[in-house]
Parts: C-alpha cells; structure tokens; sequence
C-alpha cells in the first residue's frame, strides 16, 4: 500500500489527501491553465481541469469520501469527436469533482461513495482517450 501523498494539502491543520483519480498512472495531457478560459454556448468559465492520457476504459476513481451530485449518461458518436461522453459529479467536503468522458459509469445520483472506490471507466473524446477531471472550488488538483 502507498504512503502519504506528498503533494496533500492542508485544511484547517488536518492532512487531507485525494486518491489518484485512475487505477494506473497516466499522461498528463493538459493542466488547468490550458483550460483556463473556455467557452461554452458562448459563455466563457475557468475550467479548474486537467486531462490525463490513459487507454479507453481504464477504471475511474472517486479521489475522496462523497456523494454523487449527479451524472449524466451520453453516447459516444462514431467520431469521438461531438460528445463528451458521461459526465459523474462527485461532491466531497467543499469540493464537487466533474468526471468528464466516460464510456461507463457505475455509481447512480445520489450513491455515497469512498475513496478510491471505482466509479466508471474513461473514454474518448476529441479522438483522443483520457479523463478530464474538473474541480469546480479551491484551487486545480496537483497530479
């Protein structure tokens, strides 16, 4: 079993640490500077993301206690390239995590969660496999 992370953060003068969100180590393929500004329907947000290269259907982890806010299952097109796949929102202690571009998911809205427990398998999106988790409070994962 792995030791403390060393990248954990401090709250309140207690150690939290988040699991790793995959069950094997992948690219990272873009931090949230690179999502920074994004424009949605033509609004524009702060993403707060990062994507992570792994192979299509790798398992997907929740990185902390929570409970499932709600997920949203969608096909993937022939392409991979016009959908963001299934979407799972994840809410732990002052934090919801958006799981982005799942070909599975395993939890239902409403499901409480451990961490580390699997919650659904990446996918594909934009021709490219990964998980783009977002972090929508406080400051983008470090992974």
């Amino acid at each position: 079993m792995a030791g403390p992370n060393p990248r954990a953060r401090q709250r309140g003068g207690n150690q939290n640490t988040f699991a790793y969100p995959l069950t094997i180590r992948g690219q990272l393929g873009s931090t949230p500077s690179d999502h920074a500004q994004r424009s949605v329907g033509g609004l524009w947000y702060n993403d707060n993301a990062v994507d992570i290269s792994v192979s299509e259907n790798t398992g997907v982890k929740a990185v902390a206690d929570g409970t499932i806010g709600s997920v949203s299952i969608r096909g993937r097109t022939p392409d991979s390239t016009t959908n963001s796949g299934s979407t799972v929102f994840l809410t732990t202690e002052g934090d919801e995590w958006a799981y982005m571009h799942l070909n599975d998911v395993s939890v239902s809205q409403g499901d409480q969660v451990t961490k580390g427990q699997l919650i659904g398998e990446s996918g594909i999106a934009n021709n490219s496999a990964h998980l783009h988790l977002g972090r929508k409070n406080g400051n983008p994962m470090d992974v």
